[in-house]
């Protein structure tokens, strides 16, 4: 029960933060031996907390969300616009998925392939936001040549 807690905990507090959720409950899972690796069902539980999620998610966020499933909001081109990426995006998630479901399970399993994907996200991060600041900084300084003449 403690173990069902934590890994709750755990969930909640990574899934707004720019780092794995799914892979700190495996890294967690793997070092407590938890019940759900031992039942072979870590990819059920792990849905089902993100299931939770979701649905504080759609709780906080209701008023915003709702719009989106309305007439009227659907009227809206910018809203509609932003409904049809959230489907086309997710279209291409389902696929790998379900294609790819066993060896995405079989790699949960093991840290040392979570903590490569750990490592390869963060450098995706770490470039990124090099990259937006050197957008930044060149979109700064032709604006400040622009100014000077």
């Amino acid at each position: 029960m403690l173990n069902t807690i934590l890994q709750g905990i755990i969930q909640g507090l990574t899934e707004f933060l720019p780092v794995s959720s799914s892979g700190h409950l495996s890294i967690f899972q793997y070092f407590t031996k938890s019940q759900t690796i031992e039942n072979g069902s870590t990819m059920t539980f792990d849905l089902v907390l993100h299931f939770g999620t979701l649905i504080a998610v759609i709780y906080y966020f209701w008023k915003d969300i709702v719009p989106y499933f309305t007439v009227k909001g659907w009227k809206d081109p910018m809203r509609r616009k932003i409904a049809w990426l959230v489907i086309t995006a997710s279209i291409p998630t389902a696929i790998i998925g379900f294609t790819f479901k066993k060896k995405i399970e079989t790699m949960m399993e093991n840290p040392i392939a979570v903590c490569c994907c750990f490592i390869f996200t963060g450098a995706i991060l770490l470039i990124s936001e090099k990259l937006k600041k050197q957008k930044d900084n060149s979109n700064n300084s032709s604006k400040f040549y622009r100014n000077s003449k």
